[in-house]
């Protein structure tokens, strides 16, 4: 999968990036939580040994990744960066210590104009009590969450805004092929 430790080797290989199983989009996945800073935040780095470590606590609750908090204060995912969506169908996501990614950054261009954002601090009790919650990267679009250690999001269902990103980011991504002639 890319990510379970194995025998050291250098190893390059091309093929096709596996499809994520439709079943994430549809029925959404589960997330634990885990008191973590990353060191350098702001740098893309492959260092995924915490989220590796606790690979498995995440198969044991049924989670797909850990979702990091610095005592309280939302941070990110192993590979991913979060939103939320509030009660006041407010687009919320983190301003410090996380990896400002690419698709993050296209979420947040996506998002304007069609509902509020705001970048800021969130605690988890926000996002435990979100409406909704997806996550976002480049082998992810916008993944909803619908089970944070073991609590439902919101209604516990994929929600309506986590549908509209990812269909906003598949478009962008086509859009950006095509520009490029990939």
């Amino acid at each position: 999968d890319g990510y379970s430790p194995g025998t050291p080797n250098l190893i390059i290989l091309q093929h096709p990036w596996p499809n994520t199983p439709e079943s994430y989009f549809t029925e959404g996945i589960g997330l634990i939580s885990h008191n973590f800073q990353r060191e350098w935040p702001e740098v893309k780095t492959i260092n995924y040994l915490t989220g590796i470590k606790l690979l498995p606590e995440i198969r044991k609750a049924g989670a797909l990744e850990v979702l990091y908090h610095d005592n309280g204060i939302l941070r990110e995912s192993v590979r991913s960066n979060v939103f939320i969506i509030n009660d006041q169908e407010e687009l919320i996501t983190p301003d410090t210590n996380i990896l400002f990614g690419i698709t993050r950054d296209s979420v947040l261009k996506a998002a304007a104009g069609l509902l509020p954002i705001t970048t800021r601090e969130v605690r988890m009790e926000e996002v435990y009590g979100a409406r909704e919650v997806f996550i976002t990267g480049s082998n992810k679009s916008a993944m909803p969450v619908v089970r944070i250690d073991g609590r439902p999001i919101g209604d516990g269902k994929v929600g309506h805004w986590s549908k509209i990103m990812k269909e906003k980011l598949e478009a962008y991504r086509e859009a950006y092929f095509q520009q490029v002639k990939v």
